[in-house]
Formats: C-alpha cells, structure tokens, sequence
C-alpha cells in the first residue's frame, strides 16, 4: 500500500486520500487561501476544476462538466 493511500487517525488529527468530496470544502477552507498556501509553498487554487485537476491528474474534464463543478 502506498503511504498516500494510508489513513492516519489520531486523537486530534485524522489524514485520508483526497476524494472529489471533500474539493468544495478544501476549497472554503485553505486551499484558495493566499497566505496559507504561501506558508505550505503550494499554488493558491482560484477554482474547484483546478483543485481537482491537480489533485486527480484528470485531464479529460470537458466544459460542460467545469461549468458544472463550479457552481
């Protein structure tokens, strides 16, 4: 099993794969933000089908199906 597919519970913390569930929430809570991905020294992710893009490796998303995911 490869660590990133690796659930890791704590008592405080609990660290899982990303699922396309969980992209809207990333997005409210950190991942858009620029001075937490500035302190992470990751890209600030203006848009949910960048975050997915990313996180997936999907590149076969079609216009449609990005107008979809940003709503």
């Amino acid at each position: 099993m490869r660590a990133a597919t690796q659930i890791i519970d704590t008592v405080r913390l609990k660290l899982r794969p990303f699922t396309m569930k969980v992209a809207l929430s990333m997005h409210a809570n950190w991942i858009s933000d620029r001075d937490v991905q500035r302190n992470y020294g990751e890209p600030v992710y203006s848009s949910i089908p960048l975050l997915i893009l990313h996180y997936t490796g999907c590149r076969h998303i079609t216009a449609g199906r990005m107008r979809d995911l940003e709503r």
